[in-house]
């Protein structure tokens, strides 16, 4: 499909809206002095989606025991991302991803030590939302990120 094909039955005014939201966009972007950074620390998933775009390993288990990278390798990493942040003077976003990063039985110590490095405001975590218990580890979550992206590609 070619974009003119996409954008075909979107009226002028539309156009304009969506050309002056993207301006906007950009200049925002542009004025912002940070940069971010998709940290996938676990490549199983409980979930099988035709669109996901992180080719994620299918797993039937609810949590996952032996996981790589470690906590320690993780921390490491945390460390060497605030480094060149304080370096070059700029705030960092740490997104965690995967796979689907609340099968790590240790995700809870994994967001507490990124906030400690980043603070809330500088960590986010994905999910699909999908776990027995995904409510739960959320809430548990939530004093540590700002941001939780739930995941409708298996929709």
């Amino acid at each position: 499909m070619q974009y003119k094909d996409f954008y075909s039955g979107v009226s002028e005014e539309q156009m304009d809206m969506l050309k002056t939201h993207l301006k906007s966009r950009f200049e925002f972007r542009k004025s912002k002095r940070e940069f971010g950074i998709v940290f996938d620390i676990l490549h199983q998933c409980d979930l099988n989606c035709r669109g996901c775009g992180t080719n994620a390993l299918f797993t039937y288990e609810k949590s996952v025991d032996v996981v790589t990278p470690t906590i320690t390798d993780i921390n490491n990493v945390f460390v060497k991302i605030k480094a060149y942040a304080d370096e070059k003077g700029v705030p960092v976003f740490v997104n965690i991803g995967g796979g689907e990063p609340f099968l790590r039985k240790d995700i809870i110590e994994i967001l507490e030590s990124a906030s400690k490095h980043f603070g809330s405001s500088g960590v986010g975590v994905d999910t699909n939302g999908t776990l027995d218990n995904s409510f739960d580890l959320i809430l548990e979550a939530l004093p540590y990120v700002s941001y939780v992206g739930i995941s409708i590609n298996g929709l």
